[in-house]
């Protein structure tokens, strides 16, 4: 979250388009992906499948988008 303010603090005018991945691939939970920074192997492994739905999300919005020209 803090480098989608930064972006958008910096170019204003793009704000409709800047999203957090979790965001972009809609998820409901509404929480960013967490740093897992100073966690064990647990934590680590966690975030990882986090990033990865997350990302295989994505890329079927992104697709989709695509296919309908939009």
């Amino acid at each position: 979250e803090r480098h989608k303010a930064e972006i958008i603090l910096r170019h204003p005018e793009a704000a409709a388009n800047v999203y957090t991945l979790k965001e972009y691939a809609a998820d409901p939970s509404g929480r960013d992906i967490a740093d897992p920074f100073g966690g064990d192997d647990e934590v680590y492994e966690a975030t990882l499948r986090e990033i990865e739905t997350a990302v295989a999300k994505a890329v079927e919005r992104l697709a989709k988008e695509r296919t309908q020209g939009q």
